[in-house]
C-alpha cells in the first residue's frame, strides 16, 4: 500500500499541492470568480476576497469551498505567500468553526487539501472536538491521492500512535516519501527520529543529513538541532554527514 502511496505521489510536484490552494481546476465562469477573488486577497482586501468567492462556494464548487475554509482559518494572517498583509478594515476573524465547515464541505468532494486541512482541525481540536481517529481519516484519504504533505501528517500520526497503532517503521516510510517531494517537516522529523532512536538505531550522521535538508528549506527548528549536533559531533562525522547530505540531495533523497 505505502509504494501505491509513492506510485501516486511522484506524479504530484509540490509546485502543484500548492497550486491548488490558489487556482484549482474549474469551469470558465467559476474560474473568472476564482481569481477576482484571489487577486483581492493578494491585494490585502480579505473581505472582498470572501465575497468573491462565497458564491461558488455555495454552489458546491469544491475549490471555492477550500478557499473560503481558507481564509477562515488564517484570520487576520497572510492568505498566501503572494497576498499584502491586510489593514483593519479589509481583514476577516480568524474562526476555526467556520473553517471546518467549507473544509468538510470541499472534503466530501474529495478536494485533497481541504481533507488535508480538515485532518489537522481534527487533530488539533480546532473549530471541532479533537479526535485523533478523524484526523487519521482525512490525513489518510488525501494521502491516497498522492498529497506529499497529507503523506507526510500520515506519519506523524504513525510515528506518536494518535488515531493508529504507533508504527514507526511505516512512519519513516511514508516521512521518506514526503522527503522526496521537499516536505520540509518530513525532513526535520526525519532528523528527530534518528537523533532519538525511536524505532530504529541512533544515528547522529543521518540525523544531521535531515537536519541540514529541513535547515536549507528555511526550518529554523532544524538549524537549532543542526547547531546542536555540530557542537557534540566530531569534525570527521560532520565531514560524513556533509558528504551523504550532498549524495542525497543529488538523488532526490531517493534511498537515503
Amino acid at each position: 500500500m505505502w509504494r501505491d502511496l509513492h506510485r501516486v505521489a511522484r506524479n504530484i510536484s509540490v509546485a502543484a499541492i500548492v497550486s491548488t490552494a490558489f487556482v484549482g481546476t474549474l469551469s470558465s465562469a467559476r474560474s473568472a470568480d476564482l481569481s477576482e477573488g484571489l487577486e483581492a486577497a493578494r491585494q490585502g482586501d480579505y473581505r472582498a476576497a470572501l465575497n468573491e468567492l462565497l458564491p461558488a462556494a455555495r454552489a458546491g464548487d469544491a475549490e471555492a469551498q477550500f478557499l473560503v475554509g481558507q481564509i477562515f482559518r488564517k484570520g487576520p494572517e497572510k492568505f498566501c505567500a503572494e497576498c499584502a498583509e491586510p489593514d483593519d478594515g479589509h481583514a476577516v476573524d480568524q474562526d476555526y468553526v467556520e473553517a471546518a465547515v467549507w473544509f468538510r464541505l470541499a472534503a466530501d468532494q474529495g478536494h485533497s487539501e481541504a481533507q488535508s486541512k480538515l485532518a489537522q482541525l481534527y487533530r488539533r481540536g480546532n473549530g471541532v472536538r479533537q479526535d485523533f481517529d478523524k484526523a487519521f481519516m482525512w490525513y489518510r484519504r488525501a494521502a491516497d491521492q498522492g498529497n506529499p504533505f497529507a503523506i507526510s501528517d500520515l506519519a506523524y500520526m504513525y510515528w506518536t500512535g494518535k488515531g493508529v497503532t504507533q508504527d514507526i517503521g511505516k512512519a519513516v516510510e511514508l516521512y521518506m516519501i514526503g522527503a522526496k517531494h521537499g516536505v520540509v517537516r518530513a525532513f526535520t522529523n526525519l532528523g528527530f527520529i534518528y537523533l532519538r532512536g525511536e524505532g530504529i538505531e541512533t544515528n547522529r550522521i543521518v540525523s544531521r543529513m535531515w537536519f541540514r535538508a529541513a535547515g536549507e528549506a528555511g526550518s529554523a527548528r532544524a538549524l537549532a538541532e543542526l547547531e546542536k549536533l555540530d557542537a557534540e559531533m566530531s569534525a570527521s562525522e560532520i565531514v560524513e554527514a556533509d558528504r551523504l547530505f550532498e549524495s542525497c540531495k543529488t538523488r532526490g533523497y531517493d534511498n537515503c
